[in-house]
């Protein structure tokens, strides 16, 4: 199965046709505007979820129409923006957008769905966090990146990144975002974790391609 994830920086409606160029049987998009608002941007779509506030939300959807999208029902108790969808039965793909208090967002929303996620062998976590190691110094409570990381990999699931590049967190040499689309100013904030023996391939497609449309790159997740 092919997984691609954006931040599409608004306006997604009008960018659509770019991304699914790629070919991915799943899209995780944040930043997007709520299908049920514009009707032809809702007829591309073969199936999806959305959860969103105000003009921006998470949009996971396919156009394979051998896909079925569902939710998993998980409880998130009002944490934003967290979209867990079943895929044909079989896999869990848990959409990620972490906004305001970010990190500590995530790693609480992990907290109350440890048992889901046990539950499964097959889950991928893949989105936004807005986070990074290099956060670190500003996040002195708990639930901060590295505690975050470390839950995870409690659990055996690892950023695929930095498994297979063989970085460190927060030495990361392809960043994930341009904070105001700036090559100055590259950060590492968009993240997929998996147990890796459920992974074939793990790209950031980070050519300049994408730069005119979003602050972020894609990321493109292949399974076994």
């Amino acid at each position: 199965m092919k997984i691609v994830n954006w931040n599409c920086h608004g306006g997604f409606r009008k960018k659509i046709n770019l991304i699914t160029e790629l070919n991915a049987d799943v899209y995780v998009i944040q930043e997007s505007e709520n299908p049920e608002k514009y009707p032809k941007f809702k007829e591309k779509l073969n199936n999806y979820l959305y959860i969103g506030e105000g003009h921006k939300g998470l949009l996971i959807f396919s156009l394979n129409k051998d896909i079925k999208i569902t939710h998993t029902k998980w409880k998130d108790y009002y944490r934003r923006f967290f979209l867990p969808v079943l895929i044909n039965d079989n896999i869990v793909i848990v959409g990620l957008w972490a906004c305001d208090p970010y990190i500590h967002e995530f790693y609480f929303y992990l907290r109350l769905i440890e048992n889901n996620m046990k539950r499964y062998s097959n889950v991928i976590l893949i989105g936004d966090i807005n986070s990074n190691k290099c956060f670190d110094r500003k996040h002195t409570r708990e639930g901060n990146h590295t505690d975050t990381i470390n839950l995870l990999k409690s659990w055996g699931y690892e950023s695929i990144y930095h498994y297979a590049k063989r970085e460190v967190q927060g030495e990361e040499s392809i960043p994930t975002f341009l904070m105001h689309k700036n090559k100055n100013k590259p950060y590492h904030i968009d993240f997929c974790f998996a147990k890796p023996k459920f992974v074939k391939d793990f790209q950031i497609l980070a050519d300049d391609k994408w730069l005119p449309y979003s602050d972020h790159k894609p990321l493109l997740l292949e399974t076994v």
